[in-house]
């Protein structure tokens, strides 16, 4: 009894989840049930129960960089941070020039070498020659730049790890109230300020700074500084690589402080509508 009481079960379960399914079919056909609908359940149920495709809990690695780059910029250690941050581009910048002297090096010594043999084509040289000549200073210059532009690579990655571990210990003992650790990066590396050149550069340019209060009740105050510069003079970062301490550029400045931030920061840059003429004494 109890076997075909079983198989009968079985066999009207079947029956009856068949019937929902055809059912479930024909109103799909009919235009009854909203596919897109049933595919976004299914996807975000999905999606809830892998891993793999579930969206990430909590802050990622990014987020976490950001907010605690934000806090220590606005504390005692902004530069200390800005010291670090210049020495790294020290380093890239005595690594890139290094880079640009072996490749021009390179150049000028293949570039007189194919001078003499395209002069001396059908005395000395045959245009195989200087064809097979021209694939291999293509080919060693791709290997010197690619040589290089790893080693720069590897120590961008390099100082990227170094200063994400350095500012979160950064954070911890500011937490604690400890003295912040900043000869450790820096003992090693030379000082920088700016030189007087730079202060005498910097005196020479016409640059007014107003405030404005707007509203009559809900008044709101905005910062305004008019400056006669090179265009370019803002987005250029002067690396000093002299004794002493740095003395941090006002955009650097600002772009550590706003990095992070919700706070939106503009630049109205006027300019004459002629690029290249002369506007009396002044060239477009």
């Amino acid at each position: 009894l109890y076997p075909a009481l079983d198989a009968f079960v079985n066999e009207e379960t079947k029956n009856y989840y068949d019937d929902v399914a055809e059912n479930v079919i024909e109103s799909s056909k009919n235009g009854e049930i909203d596919v897109e609908a049933v595919v976004k359940v299914w996807e975000k149920a999905f999606k809830e129960e892998t891993i793999e495709y579930a969206d990430p809990q909590g802050a990622t690695d990014e987020e976490l960089f950001s907010t605690v780059y934000h806090k220590l910029v606005h504390s005692p250690a902004l530069e200390t941070i800005l010291q670090v941050e210049h020495s790294y581009a020290l380093a890239v910048k005595e690594l890139t020039t290094q880079r640009d002297e072996q490749v021009a090096a390179l150049t000028a010594s293949q570039t007189q070498e194919m001078v003499k043999a395209v002069e001396g084509v059908h005395v000395y040289s045959t245009e195989k020659e200087i064809n097979d000549m021209a694939a291999r200073h293509f080919e060693d210059q791709n290997l010197l730049q690619g040589r290089w532009n790893s080693e720069v690579d590897t120590l961008k990655e390099s100082q990227r790890r170094e200063y994400r571990d350095w500012l979160m210990k950064l954070l911890e003992d500011h937490h604690t109230n400890i003295t912040l650790p900043t000869e450790s990066l820096l003992t090693s590396k030379r000082g920088l300020f700016t030189s007087s050149s730079q202060e005498n550069e910097r005196s020479s340019r016409l640059e007014e700074s107003f405030t404005i209060h707007l509203g009559s009740q809900m008044k709101q105050m905005h910062n305004i500084r008019i400056l006669s510069a090179d265009v370019l003079d803002l987005c250029r970062v002067r690396l000093q690589q002299q004794a002493g301490n740095i003395d941090p550029d006002p955009q650097r400045l600002q772009t550590a402080l706003g990095l992070y931030s919700s706070d939106l920061c503009g630049l109205v840059l006027l300019a004459d509508s002629h690029v290249g003429h002369f506007s009396g004494l002044t060239k477009g």
